[in-house]
């Protein structure tokens, strides 16, 4: 399956997770709240975007597929070296 395609599934499965899962959505929030220092509504794009980066994960792990080596950067590995 076509990487786009891929995405399109994860991302659609976990929007449908975010729809029927209102106690999921209120654990992320309150835990983004606390990470954030403010409050964060449980309908906020951010508590969905959570769920769509784990429906990524998720596919990525069940699938046995690995993120496309261009697309991983690192930064600050001047510091690493000098540690």
């Amino acid at each position: 399956m076509e990487l786009k395609a891929r995405e399109i599934l994860a991302v659609g499965a976990a929007d449908m997770a975010w729809w029927f899962n209102r106690r999921r959505r209120r654990v992320i929030a309150d835990n983004l709240s606390v990470a954030l220092g403010r409050a964060v509504d449980p309908k906020e794009e951010l508590v969905r975007e959570v769920f769509r980066n784990f429906g990524r994960y998720l596919y990525e792990f069940l699938m046995g597929t690995t993120p496309d080596k261009a697309s991983v950067t690192f930064e600050g590995s001047a510091k690493l070296r000098d540690a």
